[in-house]
């Protein structure tokens, strides 16, 4: 006799909340290359310490049996739940029987340690809901990781924070999550990861999510395939996009006049990716628009914010040493090279798209400390030696440079 694995809906996002007809100019309306220097950034408006700014309340979850499963996690199964749950994913004019026919589910490799399953699952657009919810993922945590779900579940009763960013800058987040109960299983003796936030989710269950895809391709993509014409393009917006997102939430008691070593750590507080390394941003050249995935690290500086050295540094050289070969298993010089070189021309756009009368100090600081971290090398420890005396020269040249 089978067994049965009970879905769940855990909880999902009512965005009849934040609709209200909202319509956000595009980042070059609010950062224009002419307008640049004299771009005045939204401080956040909130004087008060930063956790005020976000909803900290436990989401309802409400406990809607979705559809009975008779094996785990599969393409199969994902079907069913697709199914199952079919007003959320496809068009109402299509009929069951034609459902099979407007799915394609395919299982790529995991690439996650925090993952125990993943799909892709693609949805002709004449099925699909609408024409944004043809391509999607579905993942299914580890059971040693809840926090992210936790971290997504916070995020995602925070969607309104996002509101006010310019409409070409996206932050994909699930739309849906999902338990499920494996008969004779427990997590009771799992480690669980520290939280920020504490949600008092079934420790019993597995839980997985469906995100949609980022359209256009991810900045490792696009070097990948040494289209560096398109990659300045993108790292530009990039620059613009991660100056933005960081003014709009930073302290402005944070912003020091001038640089001192010993204060550093206190200095261009505020909420960051926490991952923005070249695999986690997408750029869709027709449309111009750039998309964070894997943003449940976002969370980490809700608590009173980060320095932004801290984004950087994941930004930079994890960037580098992970997909342009700078590190000691893939090393190629002449990439190496280009990915700092692009690194470099990020840094640049980034303290640009600043008032001017911050730029000096941010630059001062950001080349201090990104001087000790190449040194340290405590994200880039797999690099080359030659990429360390690359990243230093060419680091030296940028905070020369007029």
């Amino acid at each position: 006799m089978s067994r049965t694995f009970s879905i769940f809906i855990l909880f999902c996002v009512s965005f009849s909340l934040y609709a209200d007809g909202y319509d956000s100019p595009t980042i070059f309306n609010n950062i224009a290359p002419q307008q640049s220097q004299g771009f005045n950034p939204n401080f956040l408006r909130l004087r008060s310490p930063l956790p005020k700014v976000f909803d900290l309340s436990e989401p309802q979850a409400s406990d809607i049996k979705v559809a009975p499963l008779t094996e785990a996690l599969s393409a199969t199964s994902v079907f069913k739940i697709l199914v199952a749950d079919r007003e959320r994913f496809f068009n109402p004019r299509i009929t069951a029987q034609d459902l099979s026919s407007c799915v394609e589910i395919n299982l790529p490799p995991l690439q996650s340690k925090f993952a125990t399953f993943l799909s892709e699952i693609k949805i002709k657009e004449m099925c699909a809901k609408d024409s944004e919810s043809t391509h999607w993922f579905l993942k299914e945590v580890s059971r040693n990781n809840l926090a992210e779900i936790e971290n997504l579940l916070f995020l995602n009763k925070n969607r309104k924070i996002f509101l006010s960013f310019p409409n070409d800058i996206k932050f994909f987040l699930p739309d849906y999550f999902y338990s499920y109960i494996k008969p004779g299983l427990s997590n009771s003796q799992e480690l669980r990861n520290p939280r920020i936030i504490e949600y008092n989710l079934p420790e019993n269950r597995d839980y997985f999510y469906f995100i949609k895809a980022a359209p256009g391709l991810s900045l490792a993509s696009i070097f990948k395939q040494k289209n560096y014409s398109l990659l300045q393009t993108a790292l530009k917006d990039f620059a613009k996009s991660m100056a933005f997102f960081h003014q709009h939430f930073m302290d402005p008691a944070s912003i020091p006049k001038t640089f001192d070593r010993y204060y550093a750590a206190n200095y261009f507080r505020t909420i960051i990716h926490n991952d923005a390394h070249w695999g986690n941003v997408f750029y869709e050249a027709a449309s111009g628009n750039l998309s964070f995935i894997d943003n449940e690290s976002i969370i980490k500086s809700t608590t009173g914010g980060e320095g932004i050295i801290i984004e950087m540094n994941k930004l930079l050289f994890y960037s580098s040493s992970s997909f342009g070969n700078c590190n000691l298993s893939t090393f190629n010089n002449q990439d190496c090279k280009l990915s700092i070189d692009a690194g470099i021309y990020f840094l640049k756009n980034y303290v640009s798209n600043y008032p001017l009368k911050y730029q000096a100090v941010l630059k001062e600081y950001l080349y201090t400390l990104l001087v000790a971290l190449n040194m340290t090398g405590v994200v880039n420890k797999f690099i080359t030696a030659d990429a360390v005396t690359y990243w230093e020269h060419a680091l030296k040249n940028w905070f020369e440079a007029n």
